[in-house]
């Protein structure tokens, strides 16, 4: 009878902090995607100059592009 108590306190608290830990990359990876879909030209040029040099900018906007096109179509 205590062990069993016992037992749903400790494994309470483990999947509340798994949640939080969860939602945080969740909500990461669908804002990248979702702006790309809804706004691609806007969202190309602000995340590829800061990531990637101007060389490789523009070789990598272009693949982005067809891509996106492919995707599209």
């Amino acid at each position: 009878m205590l062990p069993n108590p016992r037992l749903p306190v400790p494994t309470l608290p483990n999947p509340k902090l798994l949640p939080p830990r969860l939602p945080a990359p969740t909500l990461m990876l669908p804002t990248l995607p979702a702006p790309r879909l809804n706004s691609p030209t806007l969202a190309k040029p602000r995340f590829t100059p800061p990531t990637l040099p101007k060389a490789k900018a523009l070789p990598m906007s272009r693949c982005c592009s067809s891509a996106m096109a492919a995707s599209m179509i």
